[in-house]
């Protein structure tokens, strides 16, 4: 059944065929897509079924019977407990659905851990330098299509050159990969790099002028971002120096927010 599904799914374009399968059961939360395992869930179910019968046999004769003849038989229902048992190394007075749970995503994050690109992404959960949840914000509560989504995430897993190692079309002398293009390609600096950043700078300013009331627009394509702004209770600058008694490297941050009302100034040095 999950065949089936994940085979729909590429017909439609939500999944990609490259794309880090394991990644569609997970969670939006832990970085996944939130897509229900037909064969964990049938895990549960089944599971479920075999307490409910086990915990009732004391004081019901039917109960007891019904459990009885499925191990005889040798039907999942009745081998549910030695199955899981095995699969996820645990003994058979541990197996229950809550535990189950946590053993399924488990087996998830270690299949994914096996991939030497899709686990690049997912080295950052045991990071605590990283904010997970923040980083899952965009696929908990974006508005994004689901092909969108499936190519965004195409993207996130790392294989989208499918393990061809081509040379960069740009900097033509290293091998051209996501993170080369994303981040590294000393040829695509000056432009592509820069107007991320600058983008990235105006939409804060954006926000930042509409918090403090220096402007009420919502148009980011309208927004032109001066070097200060100012009123009452905010001042705003944008890459500008600042005075210091010493001398500091880099001192030009990207936004400073001064807060004249409490006294406190903030600054942002963006990473686009």
């Amino acid at each position: 059944m999950d065949l089936i599904v994940r085979r729909v799914l590429r017909e439609n374009h939500v999944h990609v065929l490259a794309s880090n399968k394991e990644r569609l059961y997970l969670s939006r939360g832990q970085l996944g897509r939130g897509l229900s395992n037909i064969v964990h869930l049938s895990e549960r179910i089944l599971t479920k079924m075999h307490d409910t019968l086990w915990s009732g046999s004391s004081v019901s004769q039917r109960k007891a019977a019904i459990l009885a003849a499925e191990k005889a038989r040798g039907t999942h229902l009745g081998t549910i407990k030695g199955y899981v048992s095995a699969k996820y190394g645990l003994g058979a007075t541990q197996v229950n659905v809550k535990e189950l749970i946590k053993l399924q995503k488990e087996s998830l994050i270690k299949k994914i851990n096996l991939k030497v690109l899709h686990k690049t992404l997912f080295s950052s959960l045991d990071n605590p330098h990283i904010d997970v949840s923040s980083s899952s914000t965009w696929l908990k509560y974006g508005n994004n299509s689901p092909r969108s989504e499936g190519l965004f995430s195409y993207l996130q897993d790392r294989n989208f050159f499918n393990g061809q190692r081509k040379q960069c079309n740009h900097c033509k002398s290293k091998a051209m990969t996501v993170d080369h293009l994303a981040t590294k390609c000393g040829s695509m600096l000056y432009h592509d790099y820069t107007w991320r950043h600058n983008e990235v700078v105006r939409s804060l300013h954006l926000l930042l002028c509409n918090k403090y009331g220096l402007r009420r627009s919502r148009k980011l394509r309208t927004h032109r971002v001066q070097s200060v702004c100012e009123n009452s209770r905010v001042c705003i600058k944008v890459d500008t120096p600042i005075r210091t008694s010493i001398v500091v490297q880099h001192n030009r941050p990207d936004i400073v927010v001064h807060d004249k009302g409490r006294l406190l100034s903030w600054r942002w040095a963006s990473r686009a």
